[in-house]
């Protein structure tokens, strides 16, 4: 299992408080040996009489409960260990031993009552905080979509039947499936927090999980030249300036948006990423480590003209924000009739990576590209690019209109 508070972890669990996360809702691990001991319990394996239905072996065993925050008690409670014409009473005794293992843990029972809700609760305080991307959508997932399905359920009541349910659900609702890969992760990532802190123990139940069929329900496409002069031409600013940036460059929105007025070298007509500001307004580092990087403006470094008030480490844009934008360059996309499901900011930088990996004529992302994006690896690099032949086609059109041999890939 991946240790969330890895460097390596898809969601790093971060620095955790010296407060532990749950000491409000549960008791400690020391205050659970104070307050009860591992029992030993082994009852006989017995055979239901029904007068209709199928006979089950099972086993009656007392079970550690939360009255409490400082008390727990005991109920007694039916364990249900097999169908008897599926298996002998040899093998139901063998499932009964199997499961008496946790049953006899008296910490391990009581810790695994704690409440699906609260153990979210306590990972969007702890791994979320400073966390420096995704810290939003994964709070969206956890509020719109996880919290709905097992938010009242307690740890050892949240089955891999009933997550794989909850999959093929939200796949009924229409989520795309890179969305509900999305979900599923971070419900598998609440879970290793709850087991890092000693609230869960045993398989999680988001491993092997299926994510269904059907593919993406939005369009990845990237634009074509003619579509981004079109779209250009058509804005007002300060936003045609963002998007002729992005065009240009292939800047995530949350590095547009933490633009300074020193990362802008007009001399040398060049742009550096030095942080990034997300939807909520924070500033922080770039996605990555890679995301500190310079690019190269060209004549576009002309068009940032700073303000006579304005400092050097004051943002360039500093009123706006990426949500109005987006809804602003969607309106006049569909207004234009180049608007598509799926169109946003990440077209813009599609339609960077696309035409760029085009024009340099390679036949896998160069280093460059990688590097320029911001990404660690040329496999993250390939998922922007779309291979769409019209967009070549048009290329070799714009190429040759200005002038360069049909041998060469540079433009003059």
């Amino acid at each position: 299992m991946i240790d969330p508070s890895s460097p390596g972890s898809r969601f790093n669990t971060g620095a955790l408080s010296l407060a532990h996360p749950l000491s409000g809702i549960l008791p400690s691990s020391e205050e659970l040996r104070k307050m009860g001991r591992p029992r030993y319990q082994h009852p006989n394996v017995k055979r239901t009489r029904p007068k209709h239905g199928r006979a089950r072996w099972y086993v009656r065993v007392m079970v550690d409960v939360l009255a409490d925050r400082n008390r727990i008690s005991r109920r007694e409670k039916v364990l249900y260990l097999g169908f008897c014409d599926e298996m002998g009473k040899r093998e139901a005794e063998k499932e009964r031993d199997k499961q008496l293992q946790t049953v006899n843990n008296t910490p391990l029972v009581i810790q695994s009552q704690v409440k699906f809700s609260d153990v979210a609760a306590a990972y969007k305080d702890t791994a979320l905080r400073g966390m420096k991307s995704g810290r939003h959508s994964q709070e969206h997932c956890i509020g719109k979509n996880i919290l709905p399905a097992f938010g009242e359920l307690a740890l050892y009541e949240i089955e891999p039947i009933k997550v794989q349910r909850w999959v093929y659900g939200l796949e009924d609702r229409g989520l795309a499936r890179s969305t509900r890969a999305l979900n599923l992760s971070v419900l598998r990532s609440i879970f290793e927090s709850a087991e890092l802190w000693g609230y869960f123990q045993g398989r999680n139940p988001c491993k092997r999980i299926k994510l269904g069929s059907g593919g993406e329900i939005f369009n990845r496409r990237a634009l074509t030249p003619d579509e981004a002069r079109t779209l250009i031409a058509a804005l007002d600013e300060p936003l045609r300036l963002i998007v002729e940036t992005a065009l240009f460059t292939g800047l995530r929105v949350s590095e547009l948006m933490g633009l300074t007025w020193d990362a802008i070298d007009r001399a040398n007509r060049t742009l550096t990423v030095k942080q990034g500001k997300s939807q909520q307004g924070d500033l922080d580092e770039p996605k990555s480590k890679a995301g500190r990087r310079p690019h190269r403006l060209g004549e576009l470094a002309k068009r940032f003209i700073r303000p006579a008030n304005a400092g050097a480490n004051d943002l360039i844009w500093p009123d706006v924000s990426c949500s109005s934008l987006q809804h602003q360059m969607t309106w006049r996309a569909a207004k234009l009739g180049i608007e598509f499901k799926g169109f946003g900011w990440h077209t813009l930088r599609r339609t960077y990576a696309t035409i760029r990996h085009l024009v340099e004529t390679s036949p896998a992302p160069s280093a460059d590209l990688v590097r320029d994006m911001g990404h660690t690896n040329e496999r993250m690099t390939a998922h922007y690019i779309q291979e769409d032949h019209d967009i070549v086609d048009r290329l070799r059109d714009l190429v040759f209109f200005h002038g360069t041999n049909p041998g060469s890939s540079k433009l003059s």
